[in-house]
């Protein structure tokens, strides 16, 4: 069952924001779950635009607008140090729950470039490449990007549990 509705998501983490989609999905269909939540932090900015990734520029969330205020903000600063962070939440019973958590570490370029993924992928320029991942084909971008850290922790401590 793929829940569509809007579900009220706390501000404080994206550790919190997953264990919180995973436990509302888990009391609306009673199986084990499982939700993600990811956000962009940017050392400069003080951590934004963080857990406010997605509505970044405000509501409805628009990626256009989110990499434009991103780069109005980013206006003379130096350090353009900034990751990805990605946390996949599996709940198993209201109690019982498991975070795999995946990080990218990069920098935020100094324009938009590149066609492919979503969000902030045009900005992003993952550390030990000169590309950003809107460059990055979804193979290639999900084998360092910090979702697919995060999938790769998550299968590995299925592999586990299921032997």
């Amino acid at each position: 069952m793929q829940i569509t509705e809007a579900i009220s998501e706390p501000v404080a983490t994206v550790q919190d924001r997953a264990r919180t989609k995973a436990q509302y999905a888990m009391e609306i269909t009673g199986v084990a779950t499982l939700a993600e939540d990811s956000g962009l932090v940017v050392r400069a900015l003080n951590g934004a635009p963080g857990v406010f990734s997605a509505r970044y520029a405000g509501e409805p969330s628009d990626d256009k607008a989110n990499n434009a205020l991103l780069l109005a903000n980013m206006e003379g600063i130096f350090n353009r140090e900034a990751y990805y962070q990605a946390t996949i939440c599996l709940m198993l019973q209201v109690h019982e729950f498991y975070l795999f958590e995946g990080q990218c570490a990069g920098s935020i370029a100094h324009k938009t470039s590149g066609a492919e993924g979503f969000g902030y992928d045009p900005l992003f320029i993952p550390e030990g490449d000169s590309r950003t991942f809107g460059h990055y084909p979804p193979s290639e971008k999900n084998t360092i990007s910090h979702r697919g850290k995060a999938v790769h922790l998550l299968c590995n401590f299925l592999n586990e549990r299921l032997r």
